[in-house]
């Protein structure tokens, strides 16, 4: 899946916003859904708008001083998901700080 999932756009508060926006009451959604996406694209939008809700979180807490070296996460998903196979990384689809 191409990096955009073909103008798929998800907004990732889900419960609401704690960091850097503090919102209790935002909500998540998917918008530019149509026939034409598939399970894969709804996977790659929101794997992108968790990056760059983290990258959000990371400028914000370095503009008020706080610096952050390095970020461990783990990942333990199947290699198939809804008949797609996957082959994303974490570093492709998270954004740099360029």
């Amino acid at each position: 899946m191409p990096p955009g999932a073909e103008g798929l756009v998800v907004r990732d508060d889900w419960q609401g916003n704690r960091s850097p926006y503090k919102n209790p009451d935002a909500r998540g959604a998917i918008a530019g859904l149509s026939l034409a996406h598939g399970p894969g694209h709804i996977f790659r939008a929101i794997y992108e708008a968790t990056a760059c809700g983290t990258r959000h979180i990371l400028d914000d807490a370095s503009d008020h001083g706080l610096g952050v070296e390095r970020i461990f996460w783990a990942v333990a998903a199947p290699s198939r998901l809804c008949g797609s196979r996957f082959t994303l990384t974490s570093s492709k689809a998270h954004p740099s700080r360029t």
